[in-house]
C-alpha cells in the first residue's frame, strides 16, 4: 500500500487531549497498525496519514473551541494530492474535516460528513458484564457540552455555541432521569483526569443500560465505552451514526431514542425484558473485538479497502 509522505506536524500524538483513554484514537491506531504491518490492505488508494482531530486540538486558539481549518494543512492537501490518483484517510473528528478536501479523497470518519462511518471508539478493553448491577441507567460526562444548531452543510469551523443541540439533548436527559430510582446522572466538567475516568467507568460497569447522548456532534464516546464495559448502550440523538449498518443490525444490541422521546425513556428502559438485554450483551461480546475495538475498527477499514467496498 502506498502512503503520502506527511509532516509530523500533522501527526501529533495525543497532545492536549483528555488525560484518559480517549486520547488514543482510530487515526493513530490505524497508522500504527500500518507501520507495524498489522493491516496491509491491497488497494489502489493511497493512504493519507493525517491525525485530523489531534491537529485541530494543537491549533486551537486559546482553550476550547472553536476548531477550524488549518491553513498549513490545507496547503499541504492542495500541493500533495494529485487529481490522477485516489486516496483515503482515517479521521476521528466527530464533526468532520474542516479543510476543503478533493473528491478523490475517501474519508473513513467517526462523525458527520464522512464517506464511510467508523466507530468513535477509544482504547478501552472489553470487560464482561458484572453479575450484581447497582443501576438501571447511568450517564457520566459533561451536560453543557455545546454544539451547533442542526445543519446539513459541512462546517468550516466548529460552532462555539454552549447552548447548542448537544447541550439541549443532555439537559433533557438529565431532567428525565435525575429523580428516577436506580438511575444516576453525573455531570463531570473535567472528564480528563484519571480519577474522573475511573469514577465514570466504575459507574457505567454497574449499569444495565448506559446513556449515550449525542455531544457536540451526533455521535458519542459513551456509545462504545458502554459496549466495552458490559452494558447496553442507549443512543440519544437527533441524528444516528451507526457504523457498519449495512452489515450489522444495531437494534439487536442498542436502544435508540430521539429527543422528543426522552421524557418517556426511563419507563421504556424499565419495560425492556431482561431476556432481550442478555441477548444484546451476548451480541456485543461477539462484535466488540471484531468491529468496535480500535483493533477491530482498523481491521474493518482494511477489509473494506481490500474488498473493493471503498
Amino acid at each position: 500500500m502506498r502512503t503520502v509522505i506527511t509532516s509530523t506536524a500533522f501527526q501529533p500524538y495525543r497532545s492536549r487531549l483528555n488525560n484518559h483513554d480517549h486520547n488514543y484514537c482510530v487515526a493513530e491506531a490505524f497508522y500504527d497498525a500500518v507501520i507495524a504491518g498489522k493491516v496491509t490492505p491491497e488497494t489502489d488508494r493511497i493512504y493519507l496519514p493525517v491525525f485530523w482531530a489531534n491537529s485541530y486540538h494543537e491549533h486551537v486558539d486559546g482553550v476550547g473551541y472553536p476548531f477550524r481549518a488549518i491553513p498549513q494543512l490545507q496547503k499541504f492537501l492542495d500541493n500533495s494530492l494529485l487529481s490522477s490518483e485516489k486516496y483515503f484517510t482515517v479521521a476521528r473528528c466527530d464533526e468532520g474535516i474542516y479543510e476543503e478536501i478533493p473528491s478523490n479523497l475517501l474519508v473513513f470518519g467517526a462523525g458527520r460528513f464522512s464517506d464511510i462511518s467508523v466507530p468513535l471508539t477509544s482504547n478501552v478493553p472489553y470487560t464482561p458484564p458484572a453479575a450484581n448491577l447497582k443501576y438501571l441507567a447511568t450517564f457520566a460526562g459533561c451536560i453543557r457540552c455545546g454544539g451547533p444548531n442542526p445543519s446539513e452543510e459541512r462546517p468550516a469551523q466548529s460552532a462555539n455555541n454552549p447552548d447548542g443541540i448537544g447541550t439541549q439533548v443532555r439537559q433533557a436527559m438529565q431532567s428525565a432521569f435525575e429523580r428516577v430510582d436506580e438511575c444516576k446522572i453525573n455531570d463531570i466538567r473535567n472528564g480528563g483526569t484519571d480519577k474522573a475516568w475511573r469514577s465514570m467507568t466504575s459507574m457505567m460497569s454497574q449499569s444495565r443500560f448506559c446513556l449515550a447522548p449525542r455531544g457536540y456532534a451526533p455521535t458519542s464516546f459513551r456509545l462504545y465505552e458502554a459496549m466495552a464495559l458490559g452494558s447496553v448502550p442507549v443512543y440519544i440523538s437527533d441524528e444516528f451514526i451507526t457504523p457498519f449498518d449495512g452489515e450489522l443490525d444495531w437494534s439487536e444490541f442498542c436502544v435508540f431514542c430521539k429527543p422528543e422521546e426522552i421524557e418517556q425513556l426511563p419507563q421504556h428502559l424499565k419495560n425492556i425484558p431482561e431476556s432481550w438485554r442478555q441477548k444484546a450483551l451476548t451480541r456485543l461480546k461477539e462484535l466488540y473485538t471484531s468491529h468496535f475495538s480500535l483493533r477491530g475498527t482498523c481491521q474493518q477499514i482494511a477489509r473494506r479497502l481490500t474488498g473493493g467496498r471503498a
